[in-house]
Protein backbone atom coordinates (compact mmCIF):
# COMPACT_ATOMS: atom_id res chain seq x y z
CA UNK A 1 0.00 0.00 0.00
CA UNK A 2 1.22 3.48 -0.73
CA UNK A 3 1.78 4.01 2.96
CA UNK A 4 4.74 1.50 2.81
CA UNK A 5 6.55 3.29 0.36
CA UNK A 6 9.00 5.06 1.99
CA UNK A 7 8.82 9.08 1.76
CA UNK A 8 5.89 8.67 -0.19
CA UNK A 9 4.39 11.75 1.10
CA UNK A 10 7.14 13.40 -0.53
CA UNK A 11 4.75 12.26 -4.11
CA UNK A 12 1.91 13.43 -2.27
CA UNK A 13 2.70 17.11 -2.20
CA UNK A 14 0.71 20.21 -4.30
CA UNK A 15 4.18 22.11 -3.62
CA UNK A 16 6.53 18.77 -5.75
CA UNK A 17 4.12 18.72 -7.84
CA UNK A 18 3.34 22.21 -8.91
CA UNK A 19 7.28 22.84 -8.66
CA UNK A 20 8.40 20.24 -11.46
CA UNK A 21 5.47 20.33 -13.69
CA UNK A 22 5.47 24.09 -13.45
CA UNK A 23 8.94 24.45 -14.69
CA UNK A 24 9.10 21.79 -17.07
CA UNK A 25 5.56 23.40 -18.44
CA UNK A 26 7.39 26.74 -18.37
CA UNK A 27 9.88 25.47 -20.11
CA UNK A 28 7.57 24.59 -23.12
CA UNK A 29 6.34 27.59 -23.25
CA UNK A 30 9.65 29.11 -24.18
CA UNK A 31 10.71 26.64 -26.34
CA UNK A 32 7.38 27.18 -28.39
CA UNK A 33 7.12 31.16 -28.11
CA UNK A 34 10.45 32.13 -27.89
CA UNK A 35 13.20 29.99 -28.97
CA UNK A 36 12.00 28.13 -31.81
CA UNK A 37 10.28 30.92 -33.74
CA UNK A 38 13.79 32.23 -33.73
CA UNK A 39 15.18 28.96 -35.43
CA UNK A 40 12.32 27.36 -37.13
CA UNK A 41 14.10 27.44 -40.91
CA UNK A 42 17.41 26.24 -38.87
CA UNK A 43 14.97 22.83 -38.01
CA UNK A 44 12.35 22.66 -40.79
CA UNK A 45 15.18 20.51 -42.87
CA UNK A 46 14.94 17.39 -39.65
CA UNK A 47 11.72 18.42 -38.15
CA UNK A 48 8.13 19.90 -39.26
CA UNK A 49 7.84 22.26 -37.06
CA UNK A 50 4.80 24.45 -38.87
CA UNK A 51 1.32 23.03 -39.85
CA UNK A 52 1.42 19.62 -41.05
CA UNK A 53 -1.08 17.35 -43.57
CA UNK A 54 -2.82 20.90 -44.81
CA UNK A 55 -5.05 20.54 -41.84
CA UNK A 56 -5.00 24.52 -41.91
CA UNK A 57 -6.00 24.45 -45.29
CA UNK A 58 -9.29 22.65 -44.67
CA UNK A 59 -9.56 24.98 -41.21
CA UNK A 60 -9.10 28.15 -43.22
CA UNK A 61 -11.60 26.78 -45.75
CA UNK A 62 -14.27 26.25 -43.56
CA UNK A 63 -13.44 29.74 -41.62
CA UNK A 64 -13.68 31.85 -45.28
CA UNK A 65 -17.38 29.67 -45.69
CA UNK A 66 -16.07 27.80 -48.74
CA UNK A 67 -16.68 24.28 -47.54
CA UNK A 68 -14.58 21.11 -46.19
CA UNK A 69 -12.07 21.41 -49.32
CA UNK A 70 -8.49 22.47 -50.12
CA UNK A 71 -9.70 25.27 -51.95
CA UNK A 72 -12.21 27.61 -53.77
CA UNK A 73 -11.65 26.34 -56.78
CA UNK A 74 -11.59 22.45 -55.83
CA UNK A 75 -13.86 20.00 -54.92
CA UNK A 76 -15.27 19.17 -51.27
CA UNK A 77 -12.77 16.29 -49.80
CA UNK A 78 -13.21 13.18 -48.10
CA UNK A 79 -9.39 12.12 -47.60
CA UNK A 80 -8.82 13.62 -43.87
CA UNK A 81 -11.20 13.08 -41.56
CA UNK A 82 -12.91 16.46 -40.47
CA UNK A 83 -12.26 16.10 -36.35
CA UNK A 84 -8.83 18.20 -35.90
CA UNK A 85 -10.19 20.51 -38.86
CA UNK A 86 -12.98 21.63 -36.85
CA UNK A 87 -10.90 21.71 -33.55
CA UNK A 88 -8.88 23.89 -35.89
CA UNK A 89 -11.79 26.62 -36.59
CA UNK A 90 -13.10 26.30 -33.02
CA UNK A 91 -8.83 27.42 -31.91
CA UNK A 92 -8.52 30.20 -34.92
CA UNK A 93 -12.08 31.97 -33.96
CA UNK A 94 -10.82 32.25 -30.26
CA UNK A 95 -7.14 33.27 -30.96
CA UNK A 96 -7.24 34.20 -34.33
CA UNK A 97 -5.53 32.19 -37.87
CA UNK A 98 -1.83 31.31 -37.20
CA UNK A 99 0.64 28.58 -36.23
CA UNK A 100 1.18 30.51 -32.63
CA UNK A 101 -3.18 29.88 -32.19
CA UNK A 102 -2.32 25.97 -32.46
CA UNK A 103 0.85 26.00 -30.69
CA UNK A 104 -1.40 27.46 -27.84
CA UNK A 105 -4.00 25.01 -28.22
CA UNK A 106 -1.46 22.16 -28.30
CA UNK A 107 -0.28 23.48 -24.88
CA UNK A 108 -3.51 23.89 -23.11
CA UNK A 109 -4.01 19.93 -24.62
CA UNK A 110 -1.04 19.24 -22.93
CA UNK A 111 -1.82 20.27 -19.17
CA UNK A 112 -4.66 18.05 -19.89
CA UNK A 113 -2.93 14.94 -21.27
CA UNK A 114 -0.67 15.07 -18.31
CA UNK A 115 -3.84 14.99 -16.01
CA UNK A 116 -5.45 11.81 -17.92
CA UNK A 117 -1.68 10.40 -17.23
CA UNK A 118 -2.10 11.19 -13.45
CA UNK A 119 -4.91 9.43 -13.51
CA UNK A 120 -4.63 6.42 -15.49
CA UNK A 121 -1.74 5.57 -13.48
CA UNK A 122 -2.99 5.52 -10.42
CA UNK A 123 -5.24 3.01 -11.46
CA UNK A 124 -1.93 1.05 -12.74
CA UNK A 125 0.13 1.78 -9.63
CA UNK A 126 -0.91 2.52 -5.72
CA UNK A 127 2.97 3.82 -5.52
CA UNK A 128 2.11 7.72 -5.81
CA UNK A 129 5.83 8.42 -7.75
CA UNK A 130 4.75 6.59 -10.86
CA UNK A 131 1.71 9.63 -11.93
CA UNK A 132 4.53 12.36 -11.50
CA UNK A 133 7.46 10.16 -13.15
CA UNK A 134 5.01 9.49 -15.74
CA UNK A 135 3.99 13.11 -16.59
CA UNK A 136 7.48 14.14 -16.81
CA UNK A 137 8.85 11.26 -19.15
CA UNK A 138 6.40 12.54 -21.68
CA UNK A 139 6.44 16.20 -20.67
CA UNK A 140 10.48 15.93 -21.64
CA UNK A 141 10.14 13.49 -24.47
CA UNK A 142 11.33 15.08 -27.67
CA UNK A 143 8.61 14.10 -30.06
CA UNK A 144 5.55 15.33 -27.67
CA UNK A 145 7.70 18.73 -27.82
CA UNK A 146 7.68 18.33 -31.60
CA UNK A 147 4.32 17.43 -31.61
CA UNK A 148 3.28 20.55 -29.92
CA UNK A 149 5.26 22.50 -31.90
CA UNK A 150 3.35 21.36 -35.47
CA UNK A 151 -0.17 22.27 -36.56
CA UNK A 152 -0.99 18.76 -36.86
CA UNK A 153 -3.50 16.22 -35.37
CA UNK A 154 -1.01 14.34 -33.08
CA UNK A 155 -1.70 16.22 -29.79
CA UNK A 156 -5.15 16.65 -30.47
CA UNK A 157 -5.13 12.63 -31.37
CA UNK A 158 -3.63 11.91 -27.88
CA UNK A 159 -5.76 13.94 -26.23
CA UNK A 160 -8.93 12.36 -27.86
CA UNK A 161 -7.35 8.66 -26.94
CA UNK A 162 -6.86 9.37 -23.56
CA UNK A 163 -10.57 10.52 -22.97
CA UNK A 164 -11.06 6.98 -24.45
CA UNK A 165 -8.78 4.95 -22.79
CA UNK A 166 -10.07 6.49 -18.89
CA UNK A 167 -13.47 5.88 -20.53
CA UNK A 168 -13.46 2.38 -21.50
CA UNK A 169 -11.24 1.25 -18.36
CA UNK A 170 -14.36 2.83 -15.81
CA UNK A 171 -16.61 0.83 -18.08
CA UNK A 172 -14.99 -2.44 -17.90
CA UNK A 173 -14.82 -1.78 -13.99
CA UNK A 174 -18.46 -1.22 -13.56
CA UNK A 175 -19.23 -3.49 -16.78
CA UNK A 176 -22.30 -1.88 -18.05
CA UNK A 177 -23.67 -1.01 -21.39
CA UNK A 178 -24.39 2.68 -20.37
CA UNK A 179 -20.46 3.28 -19.74
CA UNK A 180 -19.48 1.05 -23.28
CA UNK A 181 -21.98 3.34 -24.71
CA UNK A 182 -19.84 6.66 -23.24
CA UNK A 183 -16.54 4.51 -24.70
CA UNK A 184 -17.90 4.56 -27.81
CA UNK A 185 -19.07 8.04 -27.88
CA UNK A 186 -14.96 9.09 -27.01
CA UNK A 187 -13.98 6.33 -29.78
CA UNK A 188 -16.52 7.82 -32.19
CA UNK A 189 -14.54 11.32 -31.23
CA UNK A 190 -11.40 9.53 -31.87
CA UNK A 191 -12.22 8.07 -35.38
CA UNK A 192 -13.42 11.13 -36.41
CA UNK A 193 -9.89 12.42 -35.89
CA UNK A 194 -7.87 9.54 -37.21
CA UNK A 195 -9.29 6.59 -38.32
CA UNK A 196 -6.66 4.32 -37.38
CA UNK A 197 -8.36 2.71 -34.17
CA UNK A 198 -11.19 1.69 -36.67
CA UNK A 199 -10.68 -1.80 -35.66
CA UNK A 200 -10.29 -1.81 -32.26
CA UNK A 201 -13.65 -2.89 -30.89
CA UNK A 202 -13.45 -6.00 -32.33
CA UNK A 203 -9.75 -6.59 -30.85
CA UNK A 204 -11.37 -5.80 -27.98
CA UNK A 205 -14.16 -7.91 -28.20
CA UNK A 206 -11.38 -11.29 -29.13
CA UNK A 207 -10.00 -9.92 -26.00
CA UNK A 208 -13.18 -10.36 -23.55
CA UNK A 209 -14.02 -13.70 -25.57
CA UNK A 210 -10.58 -15.43 -24.46
CA UNK A 211 -10.43 -13.51 -20.84
CA UNK A 212 -13.79 -15.10 -19.42
CA UNK A 213 -14.73 -18.32 -18.80
CA UNK A 214 -18.61 -18.48 -18.80
CA UNK A 215 -21.01 -18.12 -22.05
CA UNK A 216 -22.57 -15.51 -19.96
CA UNK A 217 -19.87 -13.31 -19.91
CA UNK A 218 -19.21 -13.90 -23.08
CA UNK A 219 -22.51 -12.43 -23.93
CA UNK A 220 -22.36 -10.19 -22.21
CA UNK A 221 -19.11 -8.79 -23.69
CA UNK A 222 -20.89 -9.17 -27.10
CA UNK A 223 -23.28 -6.71 -25.39
CA UNK A 224 -20.33 -4.33 -24.43
CA UNK A 225 -18.52 -3.82 -27.53
CA UNK A 226 -22.12 -3.76 -29.29
CA UNK A 227 -23.19 -0.45 -26.92
CA UNK A 228 -19.66 0.94 -27.99
CA UNK A 229 -19.61 0.31 -31.55
CA UNK A 230 -23.72 1.95 -31.69
CA UNK A 231 -22.52 5.02 -29.93
CA UNK A 232 -19.43 5.15 -32.21
CA UNK A 233 -21.66 4.53 -35.34
CA UNK A 234 -24.02 7.50 -33.80
CA UNK A 235 -20.85 10.02 -33.80
CA UNK A 236 -19.62 9.01 -36.85
CA UNK A 237 -22.69 9.08 -39.23
CA UNK A 238 -22.82 12.55 -39.37
CA UNK A 239 -19.95 12.32 -41.59
CA UNK A 240 -20.64 9.49 -43.12
CA UNK A 241 -23.81 10.15 -44.62
CA UNK A 242 -22.27 13.85 -46.00
CA UNK A 243 -19.65 11.62 -47.91
CA UNK A 244 -22.53 8.83 -49.50
CA UNK A 245 -24.01 12.03 -50.30
CA UNK A 246 -20.94 13.85 -52.20
CA UNK A 247 -19.64 10.45 -53.52
CA UNK A 248 -22.00 8.13 -53.46
CA UNK A 249 -20.38 5.62 -51.47
CA UNK A 250 -19.92 5.21 -47.88
CA UNK A 251 -16.82 6.35 -46.78
CA UNK A 252 -16.35 5.56 -42.85
CA UNK A 253 -13.45 7.70 -42.09
CA UNK A 254 -11.17 9.01 -45.03
CA UNK A 255 -10.13 7.80 -48.30
CA UNK A 256 -6.56 8.07 -47.92
CA UNK A 257 -5.57 4.59 -47.81
CA UNK A 258 -4.52 4.32 -51.42
CA UNK A 259 -2.19 6.99 -51.00
CA UNK A 260 -0.82 5.57 -47.56
CA UNK A 261 -0.44 2.14 -49.28
CA UNK A 262 1.66 3.44 -52.43
CA UNK A 263 4.10 5.61 -49.94
CA UNK A 264 4.65 3.32 -47.84
CA UNK A 265 5.84 1.12 -50.93
CA UNK A 266 7.70 3.01 -52.54
CA UNK A 267 9.67 4.17 -49.49
CA UNK A 268 10.34 0.70 -48.15
CA UNK A 269 11.60 -0.37 -51.74
CA UNK A 270 13.68 2.39 -52.18
CA UNK A 271 15.43 2.64 -48.79
CA UNK A 272 18.90 2.70 -48.03
CA UNK A 273 21.44 4.41 -46.12
CA UNK A 274 22.10 7.10 -48.74
CA UNK A 275 18.31 8.25 -49.00
CA UNK A 276 16.33 9.14 -46.53
CA UNK A 277 12.63 8.63 -45.75
CA UNK A 278 11.33 12.62 -46.52
CA UNK A 279 13.72 12.15 -49.69
CA UNK A 280 11.78 9.56 -50.88
CA UNK A 281 7.93 10.49 -49.71
CA UNK A 282 8.92 13.38 -52.11
CA UNK A 283 9.50 10.82 -55.09
CA UNK A 284 6.55 8.92 -54.22
CA UNK A 285 4.78 11.88 -54.74
CA UNK A 286 6.16 12.93 -57.96
CA UNK A 287 5.40 9.26 -58.57
CA UNK A 288 1.58 9.90 -57.66
CA UNK A 289 1.34 12.83 -59.70
CA UNK A 290 2.61 11.08 -62.58
CA UNK A 291 -0.32 8.00 -62.26
CA UNK A 292 -2.42 11.06 -61.69
CA UNK A 293 -2.06 12.45 -64.91
CA UNK A 294 -1.67 9.03 -66.91
CA UNK A 295 -5.34 8.20 -65.90
CA UNK A 296 -6.86 11.40 -67.25
CA UNK A 297 -7.57 12.84 -63.88
CA UNK A 298 -8.07 16.69 -63.39
CA UNK A 299 -6.73 17.71 -60.64
CA UNK A 300 -3.71 20.47 -58.94
CA UNK A 301 -0.06 18.68 -58.31
CA UNK A 302 1.42 18.72 -55.17
CA UNK A 303 2.46 16.53 -52.28
CA UNK A 304 -1.12 15.42 -52.07
CA UNK A 305 -3.05 15.62 -55.20
CA UNK A 306 -6.12 17.90 -55.44
CA UNK A 307 -8.82 17.13 -57.39
CA UNK A 308 -11.69 19.10 -59.14
CA UNK A 309 -14.04 16.56 -58.94
CA UNK A 310 -15.17 14.33 -55.22
CA UNK A 311 -15.62 11.18 -56.98
CA UNK A 312 -11.93 11.41 -58.72
CA UNK A 313 -10.25 11.75 -55.47
CA UNK A 314 -11.69 8.31 -54.37
CA UNK A 315 -11.08 6.65 -57.86
CA UNK A 316 -7.30 8.12 -58.21
CA UNK A 317 -7.05 6.45 -54.14
CA UNK A 318 -8.54 2.88 -55.72
CA UNK A 319 -5.98 3.53 -58.60
CA UNK A 320 -3.36 3.98 -56.20
CA UNK A 321 -4.26 0.93 -54.30
CA UNK A 322 -4.73 -1.21 -56.81
CA UNK A 323 -1.06 -0.44 -57.84
CA UNK A 324 0.18 -1.26 -54.91
CA UNK A 325 -1.35 -4.62 -54.54
CA UNK A 326 -0.37 -5.58 -57.85
CA UNK A 327 2.94 -5.32 -57.12
CA UNK A 328 2.49 -6.83 -53.51
CA UNK A 329 1.00 -10.27 -55.61
CA UNK A 330 3.84 -10.11 -58.07
CA UNK A 331 6.28 -10.24 -55.62
CA UNK A 332 4.97 -11.21 -51.90
CA UNK A 333 8.36 -10.85 -50.57
CA UNK A 334 8.47 -7.39 -50.89
CA UNK A 335 5.44 -6.85 -48.97
CA UNK A 336 7.13 -9.13 -46.11
CA UNK A 337 9.77 -6.57 -46.25
CA UNK A 338 8.03 -3.39 -46.13
CA UNK A 339 5.96 -4.61 -43.13
CA UNK A 340 9.49 -5.71 -41.53
CA UNK A 341 10.92 -1.79 -42.51
CA UNK A 342 7.82 -0.61 -41.12
CA UNK A 343 8.52 -2.65 -37.82
CA UNK A 344 11.54 0.09 -37.46
CA UNK A 345 10.08 2.88 -38.98
CA UNK A 346 7.29 2.92 -36.46
CA UNK A 347 9.49 4.09 -34.20
CA UNK A 348 12.66 5.54 -35.60
CA UNK A 349 12.02 6.92 -38.67
CA UNK A 350 12.91 10.61 -39.06
CA UNK A 351 13.03 12.73 -41.82
CA UNK A 352 16.11 11.52 -42.91
CA UNK A 353 19.05 9.22 -41.27
CA UNK A 354 20.91 11.39 -38.96
CA UNK A 355 17.37 11.66 -37.21
CA UNK A 356 16.22 8.62 -37.24
CA UNK A 357 19.67 7.55 -35.49
CA UNK A 358 18.60 10.28 -33.06
CA UNK A 359 15.16 8.73 -32.31
CA UNK A 360 17.02 5.37 -31.92
CA UNK A 361 18.87 6.78 -29.02
CA UNK A 362 15.98 8.56 -27.75
CA UNK A 363 13.42 5.69 -28.11
CA UNK A 364 15.36 2.26 -27.57
CA UNK A 365 15.47 3.18 -24.10
CA UNK A 366 11.77 4.16 -23.91
CA UNK A 367 10.83 1.02 -25.06
CA UNK A 368 13.10 -1.22 -23.05
CA UNK A 369 12.36 0.07 -19.70
CA UNK A 370 8.64 0.07 -20.87
CA UNK A 371 8.60 -3.13 -21.82
CA UNK A 372 9.93 -4.05 -17.93
CA UNK A 373 7.51 -1.76 -16.49
CA UNK A 374 4.78 -4.17 -18.38
CA UNK A 375 6.53 -7.12 -16.76
CA UNK A 376 6.38 -5.67 -13.53
CA UNK A 377 2.70 -5.68 -13.92
CA UNK A 378 2.48 -9.14 -15.11
CA UNK A 379 4.92 -10.15 -12.43
CA UNK A 380 2.37 -8.34 -9.64
CA UNK A 381 -0.45 -9.71 -11.59
CA UNK A 382 -2.40 -6.17 -12.50
CA UNK A 383 -1.13 -6.83 -16.65
CA UNK A 384 -5.47 -6.33 -16.87
CA UNK A 385 -5.56 -3.02 -15.71
CA UNK A 386 -3.12 -1.95 -18.50
CA UNK A 387 -5.12 -4.38 -21.14
CA UNK A 388 -7.22 -1.72 -22.79
CA UNK A 389 -3.60 -0.12 -23.32
CA UNK A 390 -1.58 -2.86 -24.88
CA UNK A 391 -4.36 -3.84 -27.39
CA UNK A 392 -4.27 -0.28 -28.36
CA UNK A 393 -0.73 0.36 -28.46
CA UNK A 394 -0.80 -3.40 -31.13
CA UNK A 395 -3.87 -1.83 -33.30
CA UNK A 396 -2.19 1.41 -34.35
CA UNK A 397 1.08 -0.56 -34.33
CA UNK A 398 -0.33 -3.11 -36.59
CA UNK A 399 -2.22 -0.59 -38.90
CA UNK A 400 0.85 1.52 -39.48
CA UNK A 401 3.40 -1.56 -40.36
CA UNK A 402 1.13 -3.00 -42.86
CA UNK A 403 1.30 0.28 -44.65
CA UNK A 404 3.11 3.17 -43.66
CA UNK A 405 5.09 4.25 -40.59
CA UNK A 406 7.28 6.87 -39.22
CA UNK A 407 8.43 7.59 -36.00
CA UNK A 408 5.56 10.87 -35.77
CA UNK A 409 3.42 8.34 -35.74
CA UNK A 410 4.30 6.73 -32.55
CA UNK A 411 4.25 9.80 -30.70
CA UNK A 412 0.38 8.99 -29.92
CA UNK A 413 1.96 6.25 -27.84
CA UNK A 414 4.00 8.25 -25.78
CA UNK A 415 2.10 9.02 -22.49
CA UNK A 416 1.46 4.89 -22.21
CA UNK A 417 5.02 4.21 -22.62
CA UNK A 418 5.60 6.58 -20.48
CA UNK A 419 3.54 4.98 -17.53
CA UNK A 420 4.95 1.58 -18.01
CA UNK A 421 8.20 2.97 -17.73
CA UNK A 422 8.00 5.13 -14.73
CA UNK A 423 6.42 1.47 -13.15
CA UNK A 424 9.87 0.16 -14.11
CA UNK A 425 11.81 3.39 -13.00
CA UNK A 426 10.32 3.97 -9.36
CA UNK A 427 10.52 -0.15 -9.20
CA UNK A 428 14.35 0.29 -9.53
CA UNK A 429 14.28 3.36 -7.27
CA UNK A 430 12.14 2.15 -4.38
CA UNK A 431 14.67 -1.42 -4.36
CA UNK A 432 17.67 0.91 -4.35
CA UNK A 433 16.15 2.94 -1.43
CA UNK A 434 15.84 -0.34 0.48
CA UNK A 435 19.10 -1.94 -0.37
CA UNK A 436 20.62 1.64 0.75
CA UNK A 437 18.17 1.90 4.17
CA UNK A 438 19.78 -2.03 4.98
CA UNK A 439 23.62 -1.07 4.34
CA UNK A 440 22.81 2.19 6.63
CA UNK A 441 21.02 -0.07 9.49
Amino acid sequence: MIQNYRHASWFHGKSLWILTLGTVLFLHVIVLFVIIPKYSKSLSPNYGVGFADDYDILANSLLQGYGYRFGPDLAETTVREPGYPIFLVAVFRVFGFGLEAARLANLLLTICIVLMITRISRKMSEDPAVPLVASLIFLLHPGVLIAELRGGVEIFFIFLLMIFVLALQKAMIAGSNRHYFAAGIALGAVLLTRGTPILFPFILFLYLLVSVQTWKERWNGFKHVGSMILAAVLILSPWVIRNYKLVNEVVVTASVQGVSTFAGQYINKNMSLKRGFAELDSEAAVERDVIATKHGFAFKKGYYQYFYRSKDELDFNRVLLRTAMNEYRHDPMLFIRCSINNLFNFWFAGKNWRVTWMNMFLQVPLLLISFAGTYLLWKRDRLKQAAVILLLILNLYAVHVLVLAQARYSVPLVPFLAIFASIAIINFYRNWQQKEGSLAS
